[in-house]
């Protein structure tokens, strides 16, 4: 009836717009590696400029985040699905404004109590509890075990300054989030998990791209408020 040709006039529509989507999939774990890679030279330089002798750590943290960019654009497909939640866009934006209305409290406290050396410690853990959250989001696992070493590399920065002073806690801290970011793009990069037989993983598409009740019975592709995009190829972050 109606109703059927309805879900089936549906079902094309959502094929379709599948079909002419970009590959945003595989996208997101290249931009996931290529952010991680880059993000880490930063990390390095604050913790090279507080050693005594700064030149050496800064010329291998220029190499090493240039060797993690070459292999986070050489990415290739992964071997298994990646399920976005619903509203996975605006959540990830949300993360992203979140982290830099923190960060930028953070550095405003610290210079407003005149103790800088409190800065990279708690960006640190900032940034670390912006990647649980993220992890969810991109369906990304390894996220979580990032964000675990930078709180814990940040609780170390703040005990570092408490016992040592400001020139040894931003040491630390910036080059254990600097190592912490690069393996994390290796990883990410180089797919740590997976099928590796490289046959091509697919996956049904959702009958309808909005959130209403699916009507397809056993069959139907939607899980709760997950979507599973395919038939294609699909990467990961």
């Amino acid at each position: 009836g109606q109703r059927g040709r309805d879900g089936a006039g549906r079902r094309h529509v959502a094929l379709q717009a599948v079909a002419e989507r970009p590959d945003r999939d595989e996208s997101l774990r290249r931009v996931g590696a290529l952010v991680t890679a880059l993000f880490g030279v930063p990390w390095a330089l604050t913790g090279a400029t507080a050693l005594s002798a700064p030149l050496p750590a800064v010329v291998a943290s220029v190499a090493i985040s240039v060797t993690c960019t070459i292999i986070a654009l050489r990415t290739r497909p992964a071997a298994r699905r990646r399920q976005l939640p619903h509203r996975w866009r605006a959540r990830y934006r949300t993360i992203g404004v979140t982290q830099g209305v923190a960060i930028t409290f953070v550095v405003a406290v610290a210079v407003a109590l005149s103790a800088p050396g409190l800065i990279a410690p708690l960006v640190c853990l900032v940034v670390g509890l912006h990647f649980l959250p993220m992890a969810r989001v991109v369906d990304q696992a390894e996220y979580r075990l990032t964000g675990a070493a930078l709180l814990v590399i940040g609780l170390a920065g703040l005990a570092v300054l408490a016992a040592t002073g400001p020139e040894a806690a931003r040491a630390v801290t910036g080059i254990g989030a600097a190592l912490t970011l690069w393996i994390t793009s290796c990883i990410v990069a180089c797919e740590a998990y997976g099928r590796r037989d490289g046959a091509p993983t697919t996956a049904p598409v959702s009958p309808s791209l909005d959130d209403g009740p699916s009507r397809e019975g056993p069959g139907s592709l939607r899980r709760g408020r997950t979507h599973v995009f395919a038939p294609q190829r699909v990467d990961v972050m």
